[in-house]
């Protein structure tokens, strides 16, 4: 988070340094303001590509991922009968079992 957020004020401060004479360039405003744009989204596209096809691709499933965590709860010994109810249910369980 902190690479991503250093390039991220980087890219900010890059960006501004070099937009403004890439803008101030071209003979009309509109003309270097459409120039601007068509860099930032190339930029964009990059980065998205970028992302698409280098960063690796995670698993998705997050019910394989619970498996997966209450098998290593259960190894190293951790109750998880109760896994899975919510905190009102539970507390509901545990009421209605002082009463009985």
């Amino acid at each position: 988070m902190g690479f991503a957020a250093a390039f991220g004020k980087a890219g900010a401060a890059i960006g501004t340094q070099v937009f403004t004479p890439i803008q101030d360039s071209f003979p009309t405003v509109q003309k270097g303001q459409q120039a601007v744009f068509v860099i930032g989204s190339a930029f964009a596209i990059v980065g998205g590509l970028i992302a698409w096809f280098l960063i690796p691709d995670k698993e998705k499933d997050l019910e394989s991922e619970d498996v997966r965590f209450r098998a290593y709860l259960e190894e190293r010994g951790i109750d998880t009968s109760f896994y899975g109810e919510s905190l009102v249910e539970q507390t509901k369980t545990t009421a209605f079992k002082s009463l009985t």
